[in-house]
């Protein structure tokens, strides 16, 4: 049943779709990336196919979330963290 929906999730034109909802989505980030992800949309179809490769091959693992101190006031931080462009896409 997971492989039906990995194959169903690694369709090409969904998860270019996907990419554009997730750098939409990324404005709210905790971490803020100036470049909104450019780096990854040079060489997107690259990228799409990498991801949607290993979906089908059932080897997709997300990598670690990248954990940062948010301020909450200025005398407190509370604990933050932020998932890859790539888990967001296929997420």
């Amino acid at each position: 049943m997971a492989n039906d929906f990995y194959d169903k999730l690694a369709d090409l034109s969904l998860l270019r779709r996907a990419w554009h909802l997730a750098r939409n989505d990324s404005r709210t980030d905790f971490m803020f990336d100036p470049y909104r992800f450019s780096d990854f949309a040079f060489h997107l179809d690259d990228h799409l196919n990498g991801i949607a490769r290993s979906l089908k091959l059932g080897s997709y693992h997300p990598k670690p979330l990248q954990t940062i101190d948010v301020p909450k006031s200025s005398l407190s931080v509370r604990p933050g963290s932020v998932l890859s462009i790539e888990d967001k896409i296929a997420s």
